[in-house]
């Protein structure tokens, strides 16, 4: 599933929206460097679904061990 690019149904201007996985984990990958703890979690959620990455329980536990350490507030 790795790359995996869905359509969204119509915006509101009437167009229709492609949402890429990979993408996606690029901008949480660049979140979570810079200490976002959601973005980190959703890291570790990609990797256990292997949605815009590689399937790995070894790092989507690394991913949601941290949040766990560090905490996570809104």
């Amino acid at each position: 599933m790795s790359g995996e690019t869905i359509k969204l149904p119509k915006s509101e201007s009437g167009e229709t929206v492609e949402f890429s996985f990979s993408k996606a984990y690029d901008h949480f990958k660049a979140a979570a460097e810079k200490g976002h703890t959601l973005a980190a979690y959703n890291l570790g959620i990609m990797h256990f679904t292997g949605l815009g990455t590689y399937q790995s329980c070894s790092l989507a536990t690394t991913f949601i061990q941290h949040v766990a350490n560090v905490g996570y507030q809104t």
